[in-house]
């Protein structure tokens, strides 16, 4: 049973006085990311807070949220847990998105990270919050606290039942000492969390209230969209501006770091303005970057020792007579993010400093990235020195968070948010800057694509004693991570790197490494299952030795799918299993394939041990959503290199489902009684390796590269 008792120092919350006519505020201590160098700049105290909890007069509870919204739900799910130990329901709840400003500590939202990160300190906030308005009520009626208890936003005193709003009590609240243990609720007596409560911003999207980035209208604004280099790395040659001011509405033609921009009255003028440009640019320093280049040098480096990276067991050198060696190579192609809205930002350099509107993932990233462009490098470093000292970074520089037309990794990067500060700055005006969906596809940060060759040894069962995968991509940490995710006994196990210099810019996307590897390591167990002719979901189980999480998540969805039981005619399952994040997912996936080579997904069972469900509905949406993505990337698309630059231009030539393409999701919980894991990227990884180990039980045939095209299984 899960029980939390906390203790809370006045480090971990402040009492800053009054709300509105009078209230309460408390700050409440969230842990800095381990991405951000936030809580190294706020002082020796160490003390970030995160996130403010508001308790005014009229009972409304506001929290000001310090993640960013992009469709995982966590404007809902994050104050559900201030609810639960407030007792209020959720209703009562507003939230505003956090300004970039250093007393709201990191704000950095990837690697679902969100409610893992707030499980405890959230639900502290609501608790300690709960019992100061006891303290306050049985100070007015001259009672004990312990003769009082809360209820939807009232203190009722049990004995005379006499009832005061929160918003009755939160000028006496606020002056109530912090209480030094908590007790919070056992989750046998939750009544928010674990309900499919509907999301609180529903309303303002449907009605198209939400702000996304591109919603932005400022006074005096103009319309900016930039061409980029095609060739990465390459720089302006020449353009003709005039050509392109000729275009009504078109304003301004500048050159900045980056490319070519039009600043015009609206989009559509700047757009036609920029293809009016004529741009000659000089070649980077990787003109001649081909995928099919980029794959040839990657087979050499595959064939000679690389850098150990990952070693643990002894290497069992075995015999001819008693052991079995089987040997595969998988490739995995480069991914672009392909979000449904595009890189834009609207930014404002004025006098005082400069305010940022921006659908960005991480804004305190970026307020730091618009530094040097709003102060010049001196200044910014004397600036960053000031900052020590009084604890607020870059004060006069304020990222105001918008809506997020989907993030999958790429709007942690900066990039956009630079190119509209430099614009801003040179115009002195408000600008809000757009990409293309051309220059969004060519000029991202992409997944990179990897050349694995595998090889394990097997003892004279089929069980595997050594296994060794030797990676080769563009860089080392997103090529190789999740690479030793393996949840199965073996004896051996070794990871080895190389890196190919290619001038690609990489980034993280959706997974990150898990999307590459875990379809490199479920595939490759597949094989081995098969060198004895084992069943896959059974050879998996007998390999998943004390992992009895692990074991129920991959019964749970074989299970549900009737793994091992008559399928229609001509359909075929495949499995695969992953954790991370401290979640456990497992995957069955039932296929058709046309005599054409068309792959039909029928039907996907995910089962998943996530911990304690906060809203079944956000992380089925969340599940669904991953499967759904993962699926585009196994099926559909790739990003491909001709002469430096980037193939692909837009969802004509870079596919993803289609509505009618989806195939049945279930959804399993697993229950488990711990605390919360992330759901955000775990069901990306598997549907690749489902399908492909489908495949071969349909064909006989082993996919060992993506996307899977008719090609690769005729």
């Amino acid at each position: 049973m899960v029980k939390e008792n906390l203790s809370i120092s006045r480090r971990g919350f402040l009492k800053l006085g009054t709300v509105s006519v009078a209230g309460m505020i408390i700050g409440l201590y969230l842990p800095s990311s381990a991405h951000s160098s936030e809580s190294s700049e706020i002082g020796a105290s160490g003390f970030a807070p995160n996130a403010w909890l508001a308790i005014e007069e009229n009972n409304q509870v506001t929290m000001f949220l310090g993640k960013s919204e992009m469709g995982q739900g966590v404007m809902t799910a994050l104050p559900m847990l201030i609810a639960e130990e407030l007792e209020v329901d959720l209703a009562m709840v507003r939230v505003e998105m956090a300004i970039s400003a250093s007393r709201f500590g990191n704000q950095y939202t990837g690697g679902s990270q969100s409610i893992r990160e707030n499980w405890l300190p959230l639900r502290k906030a609501g608790a300690a919050a709960r019992l100061m308005l006891i303290a306050a009520a049985a100070e007015k009626w001259g009672v004990s606290a312990d003769t009082c208890y809360a209820e939807q936003g009232v203190v009722i005193h049990k004995n005379s039942q006499q009832r005061l709003r929160y918003g009755e009590l939160v000028a006496t609240a606020a002056k109530q000492p912090i209480p030094d243990n908590i007790q919070l609720k056992n989750p046998e007596n939750f009544r928010v969390i674990g309900q499919q409560v509907e999301r609180l911003d529903i309303s303002d999207k449907v009605s198209g209230r939400a702000k996304f980035g591109m919603d932005i209208s400022l006074p005096g604004m103009l319309v900016a969209t930039i061409a980029h280099s095609p060739v990465f790395g390459g720089k302006v040659k020449s353009y003709d501006a005039q050509r392109a001011l000729s275009v009504k509405g078109v304003r301004h033609v500048m050159e900045i770091d980056s490319g070519v921009v039009v600043v015009a009255d609206g989009y559509w003028q700047a757009m036609k303005g920029v293809q009016r440009l004529q741009i000659q640019w000089y070649s980077g320093e990787y003109p001649e970057t081909n995928t099919e280049n980029i794959l040839t040098q990657y087979a050499a480096l595959a064939k000679v020792p690389s850098e150990i990276v990952y070693e643990t067991g002894t290497e069992n050198a075995g015999t001819v007579n008693d052991t079995l060696e089987i040997k595969a190579t998988y490739q995995l192609p480069f991914q672009s993010h392909a979000t449904m809205e595009t890189m834009n930002c609207t930014a404002h350099v004025h006098g005082k400093g400069c305010d940022i509107w921006a659908p960005t993932q991480h804004p305190q990233g970026a307020r730091n990235a618009a530094a040097e462009y709003v102060y010049g490098k001196f200044q910014k470093t004397l600036e960053k020195i000031y900052s020590r000292f009084t604890g607020n970074i870059y004060p006069n520089i304020v990222v105001h968070k918008t809506y997020l037309g989907c993030g999958f990794g790429r709007r942690l990067e900066h990039d956009f948010v630079i190119e509209a500060v430099q614009i801003s700055k040179k115009l002195g005006l408000p600008i809000k800057l757009i990409w293309s969906r051309q220059e969004d596809m060519q000029q991202g940060y992409y997944r990179p694509g990897t050349y694995n060759k595998l090889h394990a040894v097997l003892d004279n069962k089929g069980l595997p004693l050594n296994w060794v995968h030797r990676i080769v991509g563009p860089v080392k940490g997103l090529s190789v991570d999740g690479a030793a995710n393996i949840p199965y006994t073996i004896p051996y196990h070794r990871i080895e790197s190389a890196v190919l210099k290619t001038g690609i810019p990489i980034g993280s996307w959706r997974s990150t490494g898990g999307s590459l590897n875990t379809f490199i390591i479920e595939s490759f167990i597949d094989e081995i299952a098969a060198v004895k002719n084992a069943d896959p979901y059974f050879f998996r189980r007998m390999l998943l030795t004390n992992k009895p999480r692990h074991e129920a998540v991959l019964t749970a969805a074989a299970k549900a799918a009737q793994w091992g039981t008559v399928l229609s005619k001509n359909h075929f399952q495949g499995i695969a299993l992953y954790e991370a994040r401290n979640s456990i997912v497992a995957q069955v996936v039932e296929i058709s394939i046309s005599n054409k080579g068309e792959i039909k997904i029928h039907k996907v069972v995910c089962a998943i041990d996530c911990g304690i469900v906060v809203n079944h509905e956000i992380v089925k949406s969340q599940l669904e959503g991953g499967i759904i993505f993962g699926l585009s990337a196994a099926i559909k698309h790739e990003i491909t290199f001709k002469n430096g630059r980037v193939v692909e231009k837009n969802f004509d030539d870079y596919p993803i489902l289609r509505m009618y393409e989806v195939p049945e999701i279930e959804v399993i919980f697993v229950a488990a009684d711990r605390s919360p894991g992330g759901v955000g990227e775990v069901a990306v990884p598997l549907i690749a390796p489902a399908i492909a180990n489908a495949i071969f039980s349909a064909t006989g045939k082993r996919v060992r590269k993506l996307p899977i095209m008719p090609d690769d299984i005729m």
